[in-house]
């Protein structure tokens, strides 16, 4: 008898873990989703501000104008030869992603990118600082516009950012430095590229490894 109880009460616990498991997976699955439209919203807010973008676009001119090295070229010419944000390797890739585990199918807007703890953040191109903000899921941001409805969007940057917002930074311009990956002794940088409130792939744009 006391056998069977012991096998009931290891079949009760099994089966409390279980629904403990699946609840967390459904937090988190949750926690992931709010995230993800948290960010998406915020970013589109950002980007849609037409008044300050109009701003930045007659500054952007004025600022380029004034460098002694005039840039001939602009964002969309570059495709495929902008240099990369932060030396590494990319861990996550832009588009879609599915977790077995959790059951979910998330929309990454931008790229993941393993390096160095504390490593440099450079501008891929020249621009002007349009937000410095905090962003869910992905942490301190920065946002660049490069002017044509362009933007860059750093993420995951270390509390101490070298740059203010309205500011014109150069092309391999250091704003900063990545912040830590919570898995790991590594940093990550989440790089995104955003063209008229649309995420492209930043893959298609930077220098091929």
């Amino acid at each position: 008898l006391s056998s069977l109880n012991k096998q009931k009460d290891e079949l009760i616990a099994k089966k409390n873990k279980l629904a403990k498991n699946l609840n967390d997976k459904k937090s988190k699955k949750e926690e992931i989703e709010t995230d993800i439209e948290k960010a998406e919203l915020l970013i589109n807010d950002l980007l849609n501000d037409k008044q300050k973008n109009e701003e930045i676009k007659k500054e952007l001119i004025e600022k380029r104008r004034q460098q002694t090295e005039l840039i001939a070229k602009n964002f969309k010419e570059l495709k495929g030869k902008l240099k990369w944000p932060v030396r590494g390797k990319i861990i996550k890739k832009f588009g879609k992603e599915i977790n077995p585990e959790l059951i979910t199918t998330t929309e990454n807007f931008g790229i993941e990118i393993e390096c160095a703890k504390g490593s440099p953040v450079m501008t891929v191109m020249d621009g002007i600082v349009s937000n410095i903000t905090f962003i869910p899921g992905t942490g301190n941001s920065i946002l660049i516009n490069h002017g044509d409805d362009y933007t860059s969007i750093y993420s995951n940057m270390d509390d101490l950012i070298y740059i203010s917002e309205g500011q014109y930074v150069d092309n391999n311009f250091q704003i900063g430095t990545v912040g830590n990956d919570s898995n790991n002794n590594k940093g990550v940088l989440n790089f995104s590229i955003w063209y008229k409130g649309v995420a492209v792939n930043p893959e298609n744009w930077i220098i091929k490894k």
